[in-house]
């Protein structure tokens, strides 16, 4: 009795284990102008072009893919170059340190390019409203106009279209089936011995 307990404990911390990833949002703290400027891979002026898009898209936290896609009409470059208009990505979670920004709004964002060139944003940047940078852009000076000539890439886009039609499972769900499947032969395997 006490290992068919036990089995059906771990069956049931397996099944409840394999959710989204639980994380909380954690910054080490607000970054001045010139940390912020060389921690930053890209850094503009931009106003909001419309409300967040949901994707799926890993940023950074292991197994976890819920992201926002926001796309910026971009005043001037400060750091970087990426054309006039800019997509940036977030994860979708506050609680992940995932940012929101207000359509229409106008900010000062701090972004940071992934390996695979997709622009990103956190609550742990320095990002903020353009109203309410004047420090920054004391220490940022005029910049520079975006280059038109550069043309926007969006690598989670382009990446979403040379994927249409195709319904692969997520990777996290392939490894949960696997560990539920193991599980239940386990647990089937465990009754028939004990007859």
């Amino acid at each position: 009795m006490l290992r068919q307990s036990a089995l059906g404990a771990l069956l049931a911390a397996a099944l409840l284990g394999q959710s989204t990833p639980a994380a909380a949002c954690s910054c080490a703290g607000e970054l001045d102008t010139e940390a912020a400027l060389r921690s930053a891979d890209v850094v503009f002026e931009g106003t909001v072009l419309g409300s967040a898009e949901p994707v799926r898209a890993q940023l950074g936290i292991a197994g976890y893919t819920g992201a926002a896609r926001y796309r910026f009409a971009v005043a001037r470059y400060f750091k970087g170059q990426q054309g006039d208009e800019a997509a940036l990505y977030t994860i979708d979670q506050e609680s992940a340190c995932g940012r929101s920004y207000e359509p229409g709004a106008t900010y000062l964002v701090y972004g940071r390019l992934l390996p695979s060139g997709v622009l990103t944003d956190s609550l742990c940047s320095r990002t903020r409203l353009l109203a309410r940078a004047d420090e920054d852009l004391a220490l940022l000076g005029e910049g520079q106009a975006p280059d038109s000539t550069v043309q926007p890439r969006d690598v989670v886009a382009e990446q979403m279209e040379s994927d249409a039609g195709c319904s692969a499972a997520p990777r996290g769900a392939a490894n949960a089936s696997a560990l539920y499947g193991a599980l239940l032969c386990a647990l089937v395997l465990w009754r028939r011995r004990r007859g």
